[in-house]
């Protein structure tokens, strides 16, 4: 009995109210915040092969958000999957960070930027050579955004993939 209740009370501070809410704001590339943004949290791929968003947001007026981290969502430390906070509004980069573990609920607010968008041009080819028309590219990972060295890629959650899905035109461009 004592064991079992010395290790609920190990478990407890992991898992407060206080550390199942992630906050932030995002801001444009001149640091000005940036209202009715959409933002998803994500933990990496599941079992099944998907990415699924673990909560979702929209920015208010003074660029700030607050998502839920769901029961089932690793969180604190010594679990193997941190948490990626995605902003995403159409026509700029989008912005991605890497949150590590949370515990006792303290952490710093997380802060994402959207910058510029910057084209990307791939050409698909059959084995043929020639241009494949009518692929959907769709992107999986990206770099985190606030990472001077890329060691590892953040998993796209799958509903932001397919905001981002492009088809391949006539000559294989996308």
């Amino acid at each position: 009995m004592i064991g079992t209740a010395m290790a609920l009370l190990a478990v407890l501070p992991l898992f407060s109210q206080d550390d199942r809410e992630l906050t932030g704001i995002v801001e444009d590339a001149g640091g000005k915040p940036v209202s009715g943004v959409a933002v998803w949290l994500s933990s990496g791929w599941t079992g099944a092969g998907t990415i699924p968003a673990r909560g979702r947001a929209v920015t208010d007026t003074q660029g700030r958000f607050a998502i839920t981290i769901p029961d089932h969502v690793p969180h604190s430390r010594g679990t193997p999957e941190w948490l990626t906070v995605w902003a995403h509004q159409p026509g700029k980069a989008a912005g991605r960070v890497h949150v590590g573990p949370i515990s006792d609920g303290r952490h710093e607010e997380t802060r994402l930027t959207l910058g510029p968008a910057r084209p990307r041009r791939l050409t698909l080819k059959r084995p043929d050579g020639k241009p494949l028309e009518g692929a959907t590219v769709r992107p999986l990972a990206l770099v985190p955004s606030n990472e001077p060295i890329v060691r590892f890629y953040l998993s796209v959650p799958d509903e932001l993939g397919t905001i981002f899905a492009s088809k391949t035109d006539r000559e294989g461009n996308v």
